[in-house]
């Protein structure tokens, strides 16, 4: 009986020792900040964003084009918004996978498969 109360106890330990742990995010990613430099039409895949830094103050620097037709959703609603819906100065979150990278171009530019999301405050 002893025993059995024993390995209950112990069992009963490990199952809320691993209830505390928080589990990592899946995706590992940094947020800039931004605006909007150039507005996009209804056609356009991409938003030009200019002034993108972090809280902590890494920047990219320039006007950088963003390729993501479909990753734009508003701050206040949290509805799906299409490049058409941002205006030069709206102001946005840009939430990139970390190790991203600037395609050195004319704009520069930032790919899609780096973008998580962009969302216009």
């Amino acid at each position: 009986m002893k025993k059995v109360l024993i390995s209950l106890a112990m069992v009963l330990a490990v199952v809320l020792a691993s209830c505390g742990k928080e589990e990592e995010p899946k995706e590992k990613y940094v947020i800039y900040t931004g605006e909007v430099y150039q507005n996009g039409a209804s056609g356009d895949t991409s938003v030009s964003v200019n002034n993108l830094e972090t809280e902590d103050g890494k920047k990219v620097e320039g006007p950088v084009e963003l390729q993501s037709i479909s990753k734009i959703e508003n701050k206040k609603d949290e509805r799906s918004l299409n490049v058409a819906d941002l205006k030069v100065g709206d102001k946005v979150d840009v939430y990139l996978k970390s190790g991203f990278e600037v395609e050195e171009s004319s704009p520069e530019r930032i790919a899609y498969k780096y973008i998580i999301k962009i969302v216009k405050s």
